[in-house]
């Protein structure tokens, strides 16, 4: 029981209730029997305590008794506990000492803070005889919410709906007397009070219930049999008794503790085996945990915590309540109504049985009374019974016949002895049929009075949504069919089958506005769609708007018909274009300075189904969004110039809670203007509308038939059966997307009339739970681009011709230097070559130049004179810039193997030095053996041309990781939203527009050529001067070891890099080679240079044909010995032999020519021509002798990464910009372009290092 296992201290606080449940329990019905009506009872109280059959029964005899005799009163006598008899020999029951002014053991006295004369020396109990003792509350006491709160054996909880009226546990259960909450104990003066310490405050000194440990075991039985009898007279005895029982149970805890921690018995078994059990009492419950809740074993080290399944309570919802239980709302749980009552319709509060009258209520409890045998009839009030004039209803109430009503009661509100049924008079003046409840009479509707002139619609008019229609206006066989186009299905609407005739017919007949508005809906709900079927919703709405023609049109529009909604702009060819592209808004857009106005201001017109208006709406909230969002990214919609854009999938069975019927809009534009406001109206585009089976929307703009009114989602006219059943197709504006159109030529900001697209998809409802539909909202904003695009197509041409000329002088100039006059498959391949590589260049120019432009104009702007390309317009830019990748990849592979296959060699200038030999010939004379030249200048040249084949211009890694800083660290990117801010920092909850591909390119490339620019310049410029250069170290490496490099890069043209050294020995130990330096220092030795009193080392050559034979027929004994085995000459015994004297017959041969020792093989010097220089080709063909051009420029690194510099960095930046067009992500476009790099790098080092020692036989194992 609740009450019981409440510790005493609150169960004894006071409150009234907790008192009537103790009267009355079974032992004081049993001796107030035994005392007055001993012959109802003959039994005996041991009988009672033992055996629960004879409890019941003593209380049900109680209950009789109570009901023929009423409730008696209760008096309450409290007493000191010193005059308490079962109290006697009590420490506690002590007088303390009173404290100094006045004050009682407690504080201020109770007088003044109970001045209510209900409590002044005993509770009044005048208004129980009202209510059962299931109910109790006392309205001036304050009650509980539920009858739970003191539910018990002898105490039947109260059926409480609420705490209306009652002061409930804020009023009084959370106070308590003296404000003690009952989940907190008492204050601290409570146990002392105010005077001093007491007996109660000081701690036992010896164990045992009462100080002392009792004599005899009888102590407890005579204690327990005092309190029995034991009453309170006065509000002091209950403070007393407050006390005592609080301080009694601080000392049981602190006994318990203390049996506890020193391992003896508990508590609850102690008591158990004591008197308790000796009295016949059962075992109250424990306060404190049992071992297993907070102790383990008895020992205080295994203290647990309180766990949080104390605070458990069952799950209980209004359904699961039974036939006379009702939900509480307070307890959140089930409690039974009280007598002669049931459940309401509700579920949470109960209503009295059929047949039964309120006899009282107070709004959180009532009494209920069966109504008499004289008069069964409840009241429609529910407060009376009466006789019915007729027969009774099922509800127990009088029903009176059609046309009357019923009348109750008098003028005075005076409950008659029998209702009476009064006959409405249907006829003229009167016209008065009875209300929609049948209590009163009220004028019959107008359609009635105007068709008929009475409340009786008449056998020849027709009568049709409660109206009354004269017949012959429209054909009453109505098309209640809704086409799903998408599902190929027509739905029997049960929204149209019951209100499109009516509608129809009101809004012709009557002129009801209404009326036209809820048929101009039911058409909007058909997709405006016309057909063959001129009774169907779009069609009747048709044949009003041409009958009411002489009715005139209303704001000067001739399309908007008086009376009726605007739906139609007409079905003109080509209407559509006259509306969105003649007339410009009469307000103008910018971005920039004071006069900034990016404010797109929309509002609509919002009605319901049945056509009446609701409200104007500000678009640009939710009421056109479905999708869920926050407020301020789904505003980032009415920023003009911000492409804002939404998708989402959202749940069926949500969009049918949300939207049970549907809301339709008439947009507008809001021009402003202060008080002299102006609308205009929004064009709409619905792609859905069919006229005559064709889907005109979605054809060329001239057939578009623009409308006005949308909604968002229809679950109404998919429901076939009755309007409460669940549909069978839904209609949802997947897409609705605003598009705005810049003014060609305006330099103000002025923009077209914007057009609102909408697209609905047909739902069959099949699986509410798992079903989704996509949606989304878009606005976007387009200028006329084909300006544009003719100037990119005439830069594209002009640049594009350029390219051929340019290829035509490569692929001459290729022939000049092969040697080769025909024209053949190989030239015509060589062209397409040269073709790729320069019109990537012009593609790679207009792109990049395009996307700078829309870049600096779109983001600088002021006044809004350009407008981003949309999606759709980007196509051909993006197809451009993969064309400009294609070909630029095309060249570089061109590029990349022409580099592979160069032909070089080492010209090693170093002569043996002689050496006497100790071994004497025959003759007698010593002979002179020279000692062999030193391999390993050789080595360490190759292994410096090596390293050089790949060094750049720029360092690639700072290359990206300084694009990636800037883009996505300091926020370059947010450049690239389609929006007009230049802020590079965004908040994180604000919208984020969609990228422009356009921007997203142009502001890529430009930052990658801009960094790539500044590393040349600073490697050229600054480090090459003052760190290191590494192409001048090379051929300074050269001079030093004495060696010459020769290279081919075409068949008669190449590089030739003179290392001949001025001193004449380069393989000399360390002081020679120091010497040698400081005579070159200080010029006591000749120049470096090829031609006597030059420094030029360096030259491109263009040699004969006849040379390049030599040459051939040299190199053809290498070829053999690097070829496949079955080439290789088997008769020779070591065939590095062969090499080893074709390598030195090869140096020889060279050496020579170089000393011009070869008349038919000779060569001249010279210096290029200004124009051969740029047209990149020589004018003079080496007929007779070879050609060596000065070339200060060392221009042999075109051979190397590091004279392609500009084909690597347009190449890199084509393949960063073309992985982030495609993934939208920056990072992994880094990521991929230094894998690239790597890659290629990679290549060139192995596939260089082969051809190095294949072409100059430098084994590759010392190539490291």
């Amino acid at each position: 029981m609740q009450s019981e296992m409440q510790p005493p201290h609150k169960r004894f606080k006071g409150a009234k209730h907790d008192m009537l449940a103790h009267v009355k329990g079974w032992k004081h019905s049993f001796r107030y029997l035994k005392r007055s009506h001993a012959d109802k009872v003959t039994s005996e109280e041991e009988e009672a305590i033992k055996d629960p059959a004879v409890r019941k029964k003593i209380k049900e005899v109680a209950a009789e008794v109570e009901k023929t005799e009423g409730r008696g009163q209760l008096k309450v006598v409290l007493k000191e506990p010193c005059d308490v008899p079962a109290f006697k020999g009590l420490r506690s029951a002590i007088p303390k000492a009173p404290p100094p002014g006045g004050m009682g053991m407690k504080g201020p006295g109770y007088g003044d803070r109970y001045s209510d004369m209900m409590y002044h020396g005993e509770y009044h109990e005048s208004h129980y005889s009202d209510y059962s003792m299931g109910d109790l509350g006392d309205h001036d006491m304050g009650g509980y919410s539920s009858g739970q709160g003191y539910s018990g054996p002898d105490l039947d909880p109260g059926p409480y709906q609420d705490g209306a009226g009652l002061g409930g546990r804020d009023s009084y259960g959370m106070s308590g007397l003296l404000g003690e909450g009952p989940g907190r104990g008492y204050q601290d003066e409570f146990r002392g009070g105010q005077g001093g310490n007491s007996l109660m405050d000081r701690p036992m000194e010896r164990p045992g219930l009462m100080g002392a440990a009792p004599e005899s075991s009888s102590l407890p039985s005579t204690l327990l049999s005092y309190l029995d009898t034991f009453r309170i007279e006065n509000e002091n005895d209950a403070q007393i008794v407050l006390k005592v029982t609080q301080k009694l149970t601080d000392v049981l805890m602190e006994y318990r503790l203390r049996s506890v921690s020193s391992g003896g018995p508990s508590v609850s078994s102690t008591l158990n085996n004591s008197s308790l059990s000796s009295l016949g009492y059962s075992s109250p419950p424990s306060r404190l945990p049992n071992s297993g809740d907070r102790y383990s074993g008895g020992n205080p080290s295994e203290f647990k915590p309180l766990r949080c399944q104390q605070f458990i309570i069952p799950f209980k919802a209004p359904p699961d309540c039974g036939a006379e239980q009702f939900f509480d709302i307070s307890s959140v749980s089930c409690v039974k109504c009280g007598p002669n009552q049931r459940t309401s319709t509700t579920g949470l509060s109960c209503d009295c049985q059929t047949g039964y009258r309120v006899i009282t209520t107070n709004g959180a409890s009532m009494t209920c009374q069966q109504c008499p045998a004289d008069k069964p009839a409840v009241t429609q009030d529910g407060f009376g019974c009466i006789r019915c004039p007729g027969s009774l209803g099922d509800g127990w109430t009088c029903q009176c016949p059609r046309g009357s009503v019923l009348v109750e009661r008098d003028v005075n509100g005076n409950l008659l002895d029998e209702a009476r049924c009064e006959i409405c008079n249907g006829t003229d003046p009167s016209l008065s049929v009875p209300n929609s409840n049948g209590d009163r009479c009220e004028r019959c509707q107008a359609s009635f009075i105007n068709t008929s002139f009475s409340c009786m619609c008449g056998p020849t008019n027709v009568l049709a949504g409660g109206l009354c229609f004269p017949p012959n206006n429209l054909p009453f066989n109505v098309n209640s069919n809704v086409n799903f186009a998408q599902l190929a299905l027509p739905v029997q609407s049960a929204w149209f089958l019951k209100n499109l005739y009516s509608s129809s017919a009101a809004c012709l007949v009557f002129s009801n506005l209404t009326a036209c508005q809820a048929l101009g809906n039911m058409c909007v709900m058909n997709m405006h769609s016309f057909s063959s079927v001129a009774n169907d919703a779009c069609g009747l709405f048709n044949t009003i708007f041409r009958s009411t023609a002489a009715l005139g049109s209303t704001q000067d529009i001739s399309y908007w018909r008086a009376n009726l909604p605007w739906l139609y702009y007409g079905d003109q060819p080509g209407l559509a274009s006259r509306v969105l592209q003649t007339d410009p808004l009469p307000v103008g857009f910018s971005f920039k300075r004071n006069n900034k106005n990016t404010d797109i201001k929309l509002l609509a017109a919002v009605y319901n189904t049945r056509g009446e208006f609701l409200k104007w709406e500000k678009i640009g909230g939710d009421n056109l969004q479905l999708c869920p969002d926050t407020a301020s990214r789904q505003k980032a919609a009415s920023i003009f110039g911000t492409a804002y854009q939404q998708s989402c999938d959202l749940s069926v069975a949500e969009l049918l809670r949300a939207y049970p019927e549907p809301l339709f809009y008439d947009v507008f534009v809001d021009l402003g203007k202060g008080e002299d406001r102006r609308l205009l109206p929004l064009p709409t585009l619905l792609l859905n509308q069919q006229y005559n089976g064709r889907f005109i929307n979605q054809e060329n703009m001239k057939n578009w038939y623009l409308s006005r009114r949308v909604f968002l989602v229809d679950t109404l006219s998919g429901r076939e059966n009755s309007l409460s059943s669940l549909p069978k197709v839904i209609r949802v504006a997947s897409s609705i997307k605003i598009k705005f159109q810049l003014v060609a030529g305006t330099q103000t900001g002025q923009v077209f009339p914007p057009l609102m697209s909408v697209y609905y998809r047909d739902v069959l409802i099949t699986d509410l739970n798992t079903q989704t539909v996509s949606v989304s909202f878009a606005v976007e904003y387009e200028m006329d681009q084909n300006e544009a695009r003719m100037k990119t197509d005439t830069a594209l041409g002009l640049m594009g011709g350029v390219a051929v000329l340019y290829s035509l002088l490569k692929t001459v100039s290729w022939k000049r230097r092969i040697a080769s006059p025909l024209i053949d498959t190989e030239t015509m391949l060589k062209f397409l070559l040269f073709y790729a590589g320069d019109l990537a260049n012009v593609f790679f120019i207009i792109t990049v130049g395009t996307g700078l432009y829309w870049l600096i104009f779109y983001k600088a702007q002021h006044f809004v004179s350009v407008l981003l390309p949309l999606p759709a317009q980007e196509e051909r830019f993006v197809t451009y810039i993969g064309c400009a990748f294609a070909l630029k990849t095309v060249q570089f592979l061109h590029k990349l193997i022409l580099q592979l296959t160069v032909d070089v060699f080492f010209i090693d200038w170093e002569r043996p030095r002689s050496k006497p030999n100790r071994t004497v010939q025959a003759s007698g004379e010593p002979k002179r053996d020279p000692s062999p030249v030193s391999i390993w200048r050789t080595y360490f040249v190759a292994n410096e041309w090596n390293e050089i084949q790949t060094i750049r211009k720029i360092s690639p890694t700072f290359q990206i990781m300084a694009v990636l800083f800037l883009l996505e660290v300091v926020g370059f990117s947010n450049l690239a939203l389609r929006d007009p801010s230049s802020a590079l920092k965004r908040p994180s909850q604000a919208y984020t527009p969609p990228y422009s591909l356009t921007l997203r390119y142009g502001l890529a490339a430009t930052l990658w050529l801009c960094i790539g620019l500044l590393q040349v310049i600073f490697f050229t410029v600054l480090h090459e001067r003052f760190v290191e250069d590494k192409i001048r170290q090379f051929v300074d490496l050269c001079s030093v070891s004495n060696i010459s490099v020769l290279l081919f890069s075409h068949r008669c043209f190449g590089y030739y890099i003179h290392g001949r050294s001025v001193h004449g020995h380069a393989d000399t130990n360390m002081e020679e080679m120091n010497i040698n330096l400081k005579r070159e220092a200080e010029s006591l030795c000749g120049q470096r240079g090829l031609l006597p009193n030059t420094d030029n080392q360096t030259f491109q050559i263009s040699i004969t044909n006849r040379l390049r034979l030599q040459y051939d027929r040299i190199r053809e004994t290498l070829s053999r010995r690097i070829g496949p085995s079955r080439l290789v000459d088997a008769s020779l015994a070591n065939p590095f032999e062969q090499s080893a004297r074709a390598y030195n017959t090869m140096n020889r041969f060279l050496g020579s020519v170089i000393d011009h020792a070869h008349r038919d093989m000779d060569y001249i010097v010279k210096d290029k021509l200004l124009f051969e220089r740029i047209m990149g080709m020589e004018f003079l063909e080496p007929n007779e002798k070879s050609i060596f051009y000065n070339d200060e420029g060392h221009s042999f690194s075109d051979v190397l990464f590091y004279g392609n510099e500009s084909t690597l960095l347009i190449f890199d930046t084509l393949f960063f910009c073309v992985v982030d067009l495609g993934s939208q992500s920056f990072v992994l476009a880094a990521a991929l372009t230094y894998i690239q790099q790597m890659v290629f790098r990679l290549i060139r080092d192995a596939i260089g290092r082969k051809n190095l020692a294949n072409k100059t036989l430098v084994d590759e194992r010392f190539l490291i």
